[in-house]
């Protein structure tokens, strides 16, 4: 909920005031758990679904929004990034459409309440998982909606436009491709209005960096887009980074959190002039090296490596660069300095996990077809419009929300293009962007395509790199590139490779260990990309506390020819070892299996896997790999670590190791049992791993386990059934709220006898 309401001059901002409520402006900033459509039509129900494939994981609806703003209490992924990290960048994001009708303006929005003007379509409740739309995926795992606006929605005084949107969403879980989620749109026009003139696509999104600053996530953030903005600012033309480092002396102009030297002068601890780092190209223009592309020229002069503007780009080794050269069309959102503390927590580094994440949306495809023309004489496709506010300007009619599509909101301050906040004179705050394209014309029955991109990285470094493997991405396997553009029904795209089949993984504690057990589809899975059956193997992952940081634990390869093997975990890591020449030992891997024991052992590589340590939280994830293809440059493909154990909101569900009695073995009586740690302290180190676990330990099988205040009331009762000698309890009673610091009773019920002990809480 957001309860801060900031009073600003024209110079600066500063809290004044906190407001207990979730209103603001007479606009519900903070819904609550968002209702199902009870509309007597046969209108599918509202409905969210998760994409958790890659390492950016997202919510999605059928109903034109990303993300959700309840994730806190729901548990679904909101931009969260890495993944499984619980780390959520996003707190809400909508699609607009906006036009005018009969001189009015028209804008159907997903927005904050009451303005969420699109419903789901009849006949499409919305899809996710290999097989969408009635076809393959194009992706890993593409998620499929279909939604529309042709209903009256009076609660918001909403004009139909007659639109209907489908809705591709598409992600991978390979190295380069893993950190965004892409969007195809097709956008017809039913007719309902006729004709449709000046036709624009927006992205609303409320991005808040990020939930990991348990505080004020959203209030100290800051705002900017990268492409080409002419006049509006001269950011499109600043050269102070070398990405590829081109002139090879390991200097790139970034700082290790990936933020260039030169930005944020007033908020950047490490800004230093003396680190700028040119090279030849604009940094807001994305370079993709292709040995197909055009030969490149460079943009701005670089004296001492003798590299002059409109020169063909040549290296100092001779080397003649080909490749792309565009603008990029992206607004981004990151953590600023808050202006609520003293010290300078820009990027709030010192969190766990850290807000140094950049999250942003890209255009790559619009029909409306090339709409800038840069200082080079070259046409470019792009976005209309980067817009920005905080709560305070939020826009409340269709007239507002145009207006700040067409850049002409008296917020925009003249501008289509708005600069960072910092340059206009306004601090951090909480930011949205709304990134439009357009405009088009649309007839009846026509379609709109646009695809965009939802992006993060560590700092603005890899945010950018990220944003152009999208674009890779999208034009692999295709005849058109991002200077000659198709839409993504022309020809081929999306030609990534596609490993095998996710296995089906089951896993459960043994004495000692964990037993894993997968099925065996992965096997004869075909890659209609490479149109082949070409199925390698299987790698076994483990992890602690949170399903990330995954450790390799376990290879086995098909074939007849294991020995002599490299083993390369699939983010691209060498993982065997060298001999005392300096030469590489390579690897005897078993045969493929479709079980494992993870009980400790050393690895056909040389590690040393020690056995799960008794009592603490594990995740395990078994992925499929195929051959990969060198001769097309391909490396082996890997299925995504998803398969470890969820709930039905896709929340990870820890294993624990414990001891598991068999049958004729001694049981401890219940006069043995304890509880660790006791006392339990909130504020003690291993919270944020544990998270709120108190372990009872040296249970007997199967018994009862009563939790009571020291006045006598139940707060809570534990079935223990599962024949081991460990039971957690999460600090939440049996009413679903958590429990407050104190000394409580726990009364342990096992055959004829009892036990009381008892334990306190301190938070």
């Amino acid at each position: 909920m957001r309860e801060n309401i900031k009073h600003y001059t024209k110079v600066f901002w500063f809290i004044s005031l906190f407001l207990l409520g979730s209103f603001v402006n007479g606009r519900e900033k903070n819904p609550q758990q968002r209702r199902l459509s009870k509309s007597t039509t046969t209108r599918p129900e509202k409905a969210f679904f998760n994409h958790t494939t890659n390492n950016n994981w997202m919510a999605v609806t059928n109903y034109g929004s990303y993300g959700d703003p309840n994730s806190t209490s729901t548990g679904r992924p909101s931009a969260q990034w890495p993944a499984g990290s619980g780390n959520n960048y996003l707190y809400d994001a909508g699609l607009w459409i906006g036009t005018k009708i009969g001189g009015e303006a028209a804008v159907s929005t997903y927005f904050y309440s009451p303005d969420q003007e699109w419903l789901p379509t009849v006949g499409f409740s919305g899809e996710i998982g290999s097989q969408v739309g009635g076809a393959s995926a194009k992706s890993i795992e593409d998620s499929y909606m279909v939604f529309d606006d042709i209903a009256d929605r009076p609660e918001s005084s909403h004009i139909p436009i007659g639109l209907k949107v489908f809705q591709r969403g598409l992600t991978w879980s390979l190295p380069d491709y893993d950190d965004f989620v892409v969007f195809e749109y097709k956008i017809v026009n039913t007719g309902l209005n006729g004709n449709l003139e000046d036709v624009f696509v927006s992205f609303w999104y409320d991005i808040d960096v990020s939930s990991s600053d348990d505080t004020e996530p959203h209030i100290d953030d800051l705002v900017d887009y990268e492409g080409w903005d002419g006049s509006d600012s001269h950011t499109d033309r600043l050269d102070i980074v070398d990405p590829y480092d081109f002139d090879a002396d390991g200097i790139t102009g970034y700082d290790d959190y990936g933020v260039p030297f030169l930005k944020d002068m007033q908020q950047n601890p490490n800004y230093n002039p003396s680190m700028a780092e040119p090279d030849g190209f604009f940094d807001e223009w994305a370079l993709l090296l292709d040995p197909d592309g055009d030969t490149l020229r460079w943009q701005a002069d670089v004296e001492d490596l003798e590299r002059v503007e409109g020169e063909v780009a040549i290296l100092e080794d001779g080397t003649v660069l080909l490749g792309y050269l565009y603008p990029r069309s992206m607004s981004y959102i990151y953590d600023g300095d808050n202006p609520g503390s003293s010290s300078n927590d820009y990027g709030e580094r010192e969190k766990t996990p850290t807000n140094e994440g950049f999250l942003g949306g890209q255009i790559i495809y619009s029909s409306a077809g090339k709409q800038i023309t840069a200082e080079d004489g070259r046409s470019y496709m792009g976005a209309y419009s980067h817009q920005w506010w905080n709560w305070e300007s939020d826009p409340g009619t269709d007239k507002d929300k145009l207006d700040y599509i067409n850049g002409q909101h008296v917020a925009s301050q003249g501008k289509k293009f708005l600069n960072n906040p910092l340059e206009l004179g306004y601090p951090q705050f909480d930011y949205r962007f709304l990134l439009s394209v357009g405009p088009f014309d649309v007839a009846e029955n026509d379609t709109i395509k646009v695809v965009f991109s939802v992006v993060c990285g560590t700092g603005l470094k890899d945010l950018r790199q990220n944003a152009d493997n999208a674009m890779t991405a999208y034009y692999s396997g295709s005849d058109c590139s991002p200077i000659n553009p198709c839409d993504f029904d022309e020809g081929s795209h999306w030609a990534l490779p596609i490993p095998p089949n996710i296995p089906l993984l089951s896993y459960s504690p043994i004495t000692g260990g964990m037993n894993l057990v997968w099925d065996n589809s992965a096997e004869s899975f075909f890659d209609e990309a490479q149109a082949v059956n070409d199925f390698k193997g299987y790698q076994v992952y483990r992890s602690q506390y949170n399903p990330q940081g995954w450790e390799l634990i376990g290879v086995f390869e098909e074939g007849d020819a294991r020995s002599g093997s490299f083993v390369v975990d699939m983010n691209g890591d060498t993982l065997n070892q060298k001999d005392m020449n300096g030469e590489w030992v390579l690897a005897n891997l078993p045969s493929v299996t479709n079980t494992y024991s993870d009980t400790g052992a050393v690895t056909a590589w040389g590690d040393t896997v020690v056995a799960p340590i008794y009592g603490l939280p594990y995740y395990y994830s078994v992925s499929a790999y195929d051959t990969g293809h060198p001769d097309a440059g391909l490396s082996p493909a890997y299925s995504p670590l998803s398969n470890y154990k969820k709930s039905a909101d896709n929340a990870p569900i820890p294993v624990f190791t414990k001891k598991l009695y068999e049958s004729g073995d001694s049981q401890p009586g219940v006069d043995r049992v304890i509880v660790v740690p006791n006392p339990y302290l909130g504020s003690a180190r291993w919270e944020a791993q544990y998270e709120d676990r108190l372990m009872f330990k040296n249970l007997p099988g199967l018994c009862k386990i009563s939790i009571f205040s020291l006045s006598g009331d139940l707060v809570d009762e534990l079935a223990h059934t599962d024949g081991s000698d460990i039971e957690y309890w999460d600090l939440i009673s049996r009413n679903n709220q958590s429990v407050v610091s104190g000394l409580y009773i726990y009364v342990v019920e096992g055959g004829q006898k009892k036990h009381v002990g008892k334990f306190s809480i301190f938070r």
